[in-house]
């Protein structure tokens, strides 16, 4: 998983950098012309010259995109955070380079965060973050007496075996999550004998509650973040 540090923003910002346009002065000669000079020559240059720039413009994109867009696919919500966390990640770029406005630092730090974020929605991070608490074999045992063995064949029953149990620690760390998930499992699902505590399968379903509203609060602040702030971020 990257981690996504803020842009070191330059001293000099956009308006400060030479330009090494050799027909600059244009710029300046053409408003101390009259009308008929500017339309017969000033605006048609500018016009081409625009128009070559926009062309190597859509050049760099099209090297820089082409590397995202082989590996999109439509199956799956990886790729649809992956296309917004290369924009972003590309805009940050340009803001920073440029630095022409006062609240650029503000832009980069929310913009970094958003890419931290996504990062962690993609890899599933706050999902599987209580995997390093526990370790555990996998064990099928088969259910005697199923009364429906002549039809189905046999039945096995999966259960885990703890080698190594610090659940309570990563259940510990989150306390909110922790209240809202207790809540969720006594009520909805009836648990009313629910003990975290004394009960190791309690306390990894506790965890698996625990990790999916933690996976779903990233996602919610990613989006509040930016509905908040992404109309700020333009130059």
């Amino acid at each position: 998983m990257k981690n996504y540090y803020k842009l070191n923003i330059p001293e000099k910002s956009a308006w400060d950098k030479k330009s090494y346009d050799p027909i600059k002065w244009l710029y300046h000669l053409r408003e101390e012309q009259p009308s008929w000079l500017e339309n017969y020559f000033f605006d048609p240059y500018f016009s081409i010259k625009n128009s070559i720039k926009e062309f190597f413009r859509f050049i760099v994109k099209m090297f820089r995109w082409t590397p995202i867009i082989w590996k999109d696919r439509d199956y799956d919500d990886y790729f649809i955070f992956e296309i917004l966390k290369q924009k972003i990640l590309q805009q940050r770029n340009y803001l920073v380079e440029n630095n022409r406005h006062t609240n650029i630092d503000k832009d980069n730090f929310w913009m970094t965060v958003c890419l931290n974020l996504i990062e962690r929605i993609q890899d599933n991070y706050y999902e599987t973050e209580y995997f390093e608490y526990f370790d555990s074999d996998i064990i099928f045992t088969e259910v005697e007496n199923y009364k429906n063995y002549e039809e189905s064949g046999k039945l096995y029953e999966m259960n885990q075996n703890y080698k190594v149990d610090n659940m309570i620690d990563y259940i510990n760390k989150y306390p909110l999550d922790r209240e809202k998930a207790i809540v969720l499992l006594k009520n909805n699902r009836k648990q009313e004998n629910f003990n975290y505590i004394e009960n190791q399968e309690d306390r990894h379903t506790l965890c698996v509650f625990m990790s999916s509203f933690r996976h779903k609060k990233a996602i919610n602040l990613l989006f509040k973040v930016l509905s908040n702030k992404i109309e700020h971020w333009w130059d």
